[in-house]
């Protein structure tokens, strides 16, 4: 079976993604059932969009999760793309979808991959080829790290928009394509509007 690569939209747009679905992740699943408002994960935009929006992707995504997880990749996608973001939508399930994705990356040197986790366990021994960057997604809101734990590159924040630290909000309206911050040196610690579900 072959990866999914999804074509994002919105801010994204022109950043090619491997996505999973979170409905079909069981860590995700018992974060989304976490009783503190101040966790990310309660306001996670991917559930809401897998149940509204985006529910014809529930599927492929699923089926991605499956082939990234179960053993290595017999079939190693390519990227058209100059950057390639790794989930996009979803998190890493186990060591196996991790070490997937590096081989994605290392198969791939003409693209520049980011990796969005929360999942320190699962990376901690992560052997990243250059072209990957390993982004921290701190599942706090309005509790923003200033410098990226091991063995992450960057630090990815999310504050509320009329919180106090709004005024540091560096991830705005710009394509992702035009900004790059997140796909390259310089500037580890990024702040993001919380996008409320729907």
């Amino acid at each position: 079976m072959e990866v999914k690569i999804s074509k994002m939209t919105g801010k994204l747009y022109g950043v090619d993604a491997v996505n999973t679905s979170p409905l079909d992740n069981g860590w995700c699943r018992s974060m989304e059932l976490v009783p503190d408002a101040d966790h990310v994960c309660v306001e996670c935009f991917s559930f809401a969009m897998l149940r509204g929006s985006r529910k014809n992707c529930r599927a492929s995504w699923a089926k991605n999760g499956e082939v990234l997880s179960e053993g290595p990749l017999k079939f190693v996608p390519f990227f058209h793309t100059f950057l390639g973001r790794f989930n996009g939508h979803g998190e890493l399930i186990n060591r196996q979808h991790a070490a997937n994705l590096c081989t994605i990356a290392r198969h791939n040197p003409q693209t520049r991959f980011a990796l969005w986790t929360k999942r320190v366990d699962l990376v901690k021994r992560l052997r990243r080829p250059k072209n990957m960057w390993l982004i921290y997604s701190n599942p706090r809101i309005d509790a923003p790290m200033e410098k990226p734990p091991r063995p992450f590159d960057k630090v990815f924040n999310v504050v509320r928009s009329d919180g106090p630290y709004a005024d540091r909000i560096n991830c705005g309206p710009c394509k992702c394509v035009e900004c790059e911050r997140c796909y390259s040196e310089g500037c580890d610690v990024i702040f993001e509007a919380l996008k409320k579900r729907s």
